[in-house]
């Protein structure tokens, strides 16, 4: 991950923040965002680890063989450390007890009900503790390319699992066909949503590909990630109009 545009908001969450939480709709890009969040508080001096509790795909630990690492995922200073949880495990128990201090725990967080199940299990835990809940959003996704669809998101959350979420976090994008225009309205419409909700852009992402398009976007006071991308198809997702596996 790449930080090309800080913000005050993003420096104060990182710092005092001890559990920092993504969630949203499958296919918003919360499990890359959370990836790449990681490595950025690895990057800072914390040791980190991160927690799938999206059990939809299973990303980080591979349970449903659909996705691969496309590169090391590096954590805990060094060493890659995640963790599944396909029952109540002791393990996760021991992470969400230790967050806190020079250690830091990111969590995937979808809308699958058993993950969400585990993570309220887990309240008197986290709660105690500073933790951040932020919202991934991609007004690219189908079903999910208007602002209402997310307000409702939030709202079912809330309601039933008790989810606190306390920021945004825009990463609209459309595979090879994202473009300048494609980020600007997902931008916008991150905006219509941030005042709809109340809550603040903790940061915009783009693939660190399209770091180009950066400029051609005016982003205000949010911070800006470029971000890597870590888990791919093992029988391959682009086409050959992707730069990253040749022309």
């Amino acid at each position: 991950m790449e930080v090309l545009k800080p913000s005050s908001f993003l420096e104060e969450v990182m710092t005092s923040g001890e559990i920092f939480v993504f969630s949203g709709p499958g296919g918003t890009g919360k499990s890359e965002v959370a990836a790449n969040f990681a490595t950025l508080l690895v990057i800072r001096g914390f040791s980190c680890a991160l927690v799938d509790l999206d059990f939809s795909k299973g990303d980080f630990t591979l349970r449903s063989g659909r996705f691969a690492l496309e590169k090391p995922l590096i954590l805990q200073r060094g060493k890659e450390r995640y963790t599944e949880t396909p029952t109540f495990g002791q393990d996760v128990l021991e992470l969400f007890s230790r967050a806190g201090g020079e250690f830091r725990l990111v969590v995937d967080l979808g809308r699958d009900e058993r993950g969400l199940r585990v993570f309220r299990s887990l309240k008197p835990l986290w709660e105690k503790r500073k933790t951040h809940v932020a919202l991934v959003v991609n007004f690219a996704r189908p079903f999910f390319e208007e602002v209402e669809s997310y307000i409702a998101f939030v709202r079912n959350l809330r309601e039933h699992h008790g989810v606190p979420f306390a920021s945004l976090v825009a990463n609209t994008h459309l595979m090879h066909e994202t473009d300048p225009l494609l980020l600007e309205r997902g931008w916008k419409k991150t905006q219509t949503l941030e005042k709809a909700l109340n809550l603040p852009v903790l940061f915009a992402s783009l693939w660190e590909r399209n770091k180009n398009y950066y400029p051609l976007v005016d982003w205000g006071e949010s911070a800006v990630f470029a971000i890597s991308r870590f888990m791919v198809l093992p029988w391959g997702e682009e086409d050959e109009r992707c730069p990253e596996h040749g022309s």
